[in-house]
C-alpha cells in the first residue's frame, strides 16, 4: 500500500468492483425472467444511489478544497461530477423503460440499458483514475497524513450506518488482504463496539469468502486493540 494516506483508494476500489459486477450481470441478463431482472434492476438502482452519494461526499469535503489549490483540476472534477449526475438521470430513464417494456421489446430495452451503463462506467473509471493520479498528489503535497485522515473521517461520520455498511461491503470485497485489515482495524479503533460489530457481521462476513474471512481475523489478531 502507499506510504501516504489516500482517501480515494479504498472507496474507489469498491465502486469499481460494484460497477464491474453490474456490467457483467447486465450483459448476461435474461430479460424474459421478470423476477431475476427485477432483482438486477433493484441492485443497479442501489449501486447508483451509493455512487451518487459518494459524489456528494466529495463535493462537500474534497472538491471544495481542491479548487483552492489547483483551480483548473478542481473545475475539471466538478465538470466530471456534473456529467455523472446527468448520467444518473439518463440511467433511471433507461431502467424504467426496461421495467415497462413487454415481450421482445424488453430485450431491446435491457440492451440499451446495458450500453448506457457501460458508457457511464467507462467515464467513471477515467474520472476516479484522474482523482487518484492527479488530485491525490495535490492533497498529499499540501497536507500531512493526519489532515488527510481527518477529511476522510468527516466523510465517514456523516454517512448513516446502513449506507456505511453497504460501502464497506464493496470496499472489503474490492481491496487486498492488508487493506482489509487496515480498514477493519480503523473502524475497531475509532467506532463504538456496537458499530464495529455491525460492520463486521453485515459487511465483512457477507463480502468475504471463508478463506478471506479467516485471513482478516488473523490479521486483526496481530493488531493490538487500544485500551
Amino acid at each position: 500500500m502507499s506510504e501516504r494516506h489516500d482517501f480515494y483508494r479504498h472507496i474507489h476500489k469498491g465502486l469499481r468492483l460494484g460497477g464491474a459486477r453490474l456490467l457483467l450481470r447486465l450483459g448476461r441478463a435474461d430479460w424474459a425472467q421478470p423476477a431475476a431482472s427485477a432483482e438486477l434492476l433493484a441492485d443497479l438502482r442501489g449501486h447508483l444511489v451509493l455512487a451518487r452519494k459518494h459524489l456528494e461526499h466529495e463535493d462537500a469535503e474534497i472538491n471544495i478544497i481542491i479548487r483552492t489549490k489547483a483551480l483548473d483540476l478542481g473545475l475539471r472534477l466538478d465538470h466530471d461530477h456534473a456529467d455523472h449526475f446527468a448520467a444518473f438521470g439518463r440511467l433511471e430513464v433507461a431502467i424504467r423503460a426496461t421495467e415497462q417494456a413487454d415481450g421482445p421489446a424488453r430485450e431491446g430495452a435491457g440492451h440499451r440499458l446495458y450500453l448506457a451503463f457501460s458508457r457511464h462506467l467507462g467515464e467513471d473509471l477515467l474520472h476516479m483514475a484522474r482523482e487518484e493520479e492527479e488530485a491525490m498528489p495535490v492533497f498529499q503535497a499540501r497536507h500531512d497524513d493526519g489532515e488527510l485522515q481527518a477529511i476522510e473521517n468527516r466523510i465517514k461520520s456523516a454517512i448513516p450506518l446502513d449506507e456505511l455498511v453497504a460501502y464497506f461491503r464493496l470496499m472489503l470485497a474490492g481491496c487486498g488482504p492488508a487493506e482489509r485489515v487496515a480498514l477493519m482495524a480503523d473502524i475497531r479503533a475509532g467506532a463504538p463496539p456496537e458499530v464495529y460489530a455491525i460492520v463486521e457481521a453485515q459487511a465483512a462476513r457477507v463480502a468475504l469468502d471463508e478463506g478471506e474471512w479467516d485471513e482478516l481475523q488473523a490479521g486483526l489478531d496481530q493488531r493490538p486493540v487500544a485500551a
